[in-house]
């Protein structure tokens, strides 16, 4: 859900403008060429958050001076992050649900529109950031308990990377909603049209 925010900021248009000319050189200005610049725009995102994430689970293993650490024991520490952001990416839609059921059982047919003002958009914004930090602080405290069943000894230290790495994904997600929509949504495949 990051790369949905991220696509849309100046950093965002400027990775899919680095992508643009060889894609487009290749296979011409069509609607598939930008789905191609797009699945590849969102390949590298994939890919630096999983090196990010192994490089930590590499730091993990080194501290705790463990033989293996599989992957997938850390990975649940992704879980609350991920409903986190499932909740921010969709708090709009939510909220506006919540303003049209009353108009929805009052009237089914809607010959009134609901008034959508009465929830302030900083009331989303900050509903976000909370579901956001919360979904992150909650990743850093399972990291810590499972830092604690590998290694009690070194707890604390054993989970400074991946305490390090939520910090680094918390950060990066407030920084993405915090960016000004640079890209609208859908104007890249108007323009083909």
């Amino acid at each position: 859900m990051s790369y949905d925010g991220l696509r849309e900021t100046s950093f965002g248009a400027t990775l899919i403008g680095w992508l643009l000319p060889p894609i487009t050189d290749l296979f011409g200005v069509t609607l598939a060429a930008f789905r191609l610049i797009d699945t590849v725009a969102f390949a590298l995102v994939v890919a630096a958050f999983l090196l990010a994430f192994a490089t930590v689970l590499w730091l993990t293993r080194h501290i705790a001076a463990a033989e293996l650490t599989p992957p997938g024991v850390y990975a649940a520490t992704l879980l609350p992050i991920a409903a986190g952001y499932l909740i921010a990416h969709y708090m709009t839609l939510v909220t506006r649900g919540i303003v049209w059921l009353p108009s929805l059982v009052v009237d089914p047919l809607m010959s009134l529109a609901p008034q959508l003002d009465w929830i302030p958009v900083s009331a989303v914004w900050y509903l976000s950031v909370a579901a956001i930090v919360g979904g992150h602080v909650a990743g850093i405290v399972l990291a810590h308990r499972l830092g604690l069943r590998d290694s009690p000894r070194r707890a604390t230290r054993v989970g400074l990377p991946m305490v390090a790495l939520m910090i680094g994904y918390t950060v990066l997600s407030l920084w993405i909603i915090a960016q000004p929509i640079v890209v609208e949504p859908g104007v890249i495949v108007a323009v083909i049209r």
